[in-house]
């Protein structure tokens, strides 16, 4: 077998899964696949179906790396829909001052809870605050002239 030609399919295959990485790149190797086949059984010429397989292949790959940095830079987030929430938050302003009120209230509701316990942890400032155990309180009427009854 040392003169028979190379399989094209083989190798346009194991090129494009170099160029294709990731979780998605089974799938999208499927496709190619699937699209090469299509192309030849449609009568497409086999140098010209290749080209077309190679060509996918390295758009596809292009792709998967471009979502993979803009995702890595971005965080999911574009300008496109930081600018459409702008526009959504000026045509609609009863909402959005409801929601603003709603953060307004919500926000410090949810750390009191929180000053609170802070509170509780802090020791008392007197001397040896930390060893008071309980604060007991009288009435000022129970005291008649400085002197407890």
């Amino acid at each position: 077998m040392a003169g028979s030609a190379p399989n094209p399919r083989g190798l346009l295959r194991r090129l494009a899964a170099l160029l294709i990485r990731g979780p998605e790149a089974p799938f999208i190797l499927a496709d190619l696949d699937e699209l090469l086949e299509r192309d030849i059984e449609q009568g497409m010429a086999g140098a010209r179906a290749h080209s077309r397989y190679l060509r996918n292949a390295v758009a596809s790959a292009y792709s998967v790396a471009r979502r993979r940095t803009r995702t890595r830079i971005s965080f999911g987030v574009s300008w496109l829909d930081v600018k459409l929430s702008v526009r959504m938050l000026v045509k609609h302003p009863g909402l959005t001052a409801v929601a603003v009120f709603a953060l307004a209230i919500a926000i410090p509701i949810g750390f009191a809870p929180l000053q609170l316990w802070n509170s509780f942890k802090t020791p008392l400032p007197f001397e040896d605050g930390h060893e008071i155990l309980g604060i007991q309180t009288w009435g000022l009427d129970a005291y008649v002239d400085g002197a407890r009854q």
